[in-house]
């Protein structure tokens, strides 16, 4: 009871609105019924290429060791191995994150 008139008395003199929205739904039973069929193409042929397939695990590859390396240096700022790089880093994001208006990014 105490939380909620905490709540109840933090929100008075609050500005507040109201949205309404009016939803509507059409339903098409031919995309779920059999009543009228549609025809559809005919699929494609199944070519089973290796180099691709080699390629693709090429990239995939690359992507994982450039992520994996985004992290080891991640974690050496944060490691304070160097002090003088993660006091900067730090002094920085803290900068950042008082001078920047986040609630506004985006609009």
């Amino acid at each position: 009871m105490l939380i909620e008139s905490y709540i109840l008395h933090s929100f008075i003199g609050e500005i507040s609105g109201w949205i309404e929205v009016d939803v509507t739904f059409q339903e098409n039973p031919d995309l779920y019924s059999n009543s009228h069929p549609r025809p559809y193409p005919p699929r494609p042929a199944e070519d089973f290429d290796v180099e691709l397939i080699q390629l693709h695990i090429a990239r995939i590859t690359s992507l994982i060791e450039d992520l994996n390396g985004m992290l080891d240096s991640y974690f050496y700022l944060v490691s304070w191995k160097n002090p003088a790089l993660t006091s900067l880093s730090m002094i920085i994001f803290v900068f950042v994150c008082l001078r920047s208006n986040t609630e506004y990014i985006g609009r």
